[in-house]
């Protein structure tokens, strides 16, 4: 008896073609389709799954800035201590500021405390001067000064400020012009501190014979 063989059907002929051609066409593009044959920008990143392209996959420097969303790379550790830089950079130009800040207070402050104790007056006038009489007299001054005759010889000057830490300097003698010389005077002028008045100085006149002595004066005092 024969054995009957059965021709396959058309159908099971072109499903067994169609699969010859897939798996020969995979085949043929793995082996002979690479990077150069790939138009540039035709494969979108959706088309790759996820975390099949590594960076050895990748060419070196071939990505940059444009191609990479920085907001989500982590933060380098330098770029902590860069940050850390800028602030402690930032604190050190605050507290500078801050010294700078205090350093002019604290020149307003002595500035206040000289315009207090110089009493509304100017730099100019902490040259103080005043020109007196035999009686104690003022006859011109730098401003608010008063001489007071307290014994023969002995005189009181009283400045609108503290002069306890000025230097003095007294002479005997008038303002007046005199062409004999009679405006001069041979006394031995004294002067300093007063000890119950800051802003007072006492005044002394001595004779060459050693005698207190009346006498027509001008007093000066640097502070």
């Amino acid at each position: 008896m024969r054995k009957h063989i059965q021709r396959p059907s058309p159908a099971l002929v072109v499903a067994c073609l169609a699969l010859f051609v897939a798996l020969g066409g995979v085949g043929y593009a793995a082996a002979t389709i690479n990077g150069k044959d790939i138009k540039n920008k035709t494969i979108a990143g959706k088309k790759l799954k996820n975390k099949t392209v590594t960076g050895g996959k990748v060419k070196a420097n071939t990505l940059t800035g444009a191609q990479i969303d920085e907001s989500k790379l982590g933060q380098v550790p330098s770029a902590t201590n860069a940050t850390n830089a800028s602030k402690a950079l930032t604190a050190d130009k605050a507290l500078t500021a801050d010294k700078a800040i205090a350093a002019d207070s604290a020149t307003n402050a002595t500035n206040s405390a000289n315009s207090a104790q110089l009493q509304g007056l100017s730099l100019r006038q902490i040259s103080l001067w005043v020109l007196f009489t035999t009686g104690g007299d003022v006859v011109r001054s730098s401003g608010d000064v008063s001489v007071e005759n307290l014994a023969t010889g002995r005189y009181k000057a009283t400045f609108p400020i503290d002069v306890s830490n000025c230097i003095y300097n007294l002479n005997g003698g008038t303002s007046a012009p005199a062409s004999d010389g009679t405006n001069f005077s041979n006394a031995i002028g004294m002067v300093g501190g007063d000890a119950t008045n800051p802003n007072a100085v006492q005044l002394e006149f001595v004779s060459d014979a050693g005698a207190n002595i009346d006498e027509p004066g001008y007093l000066s005092v640097q502070c």
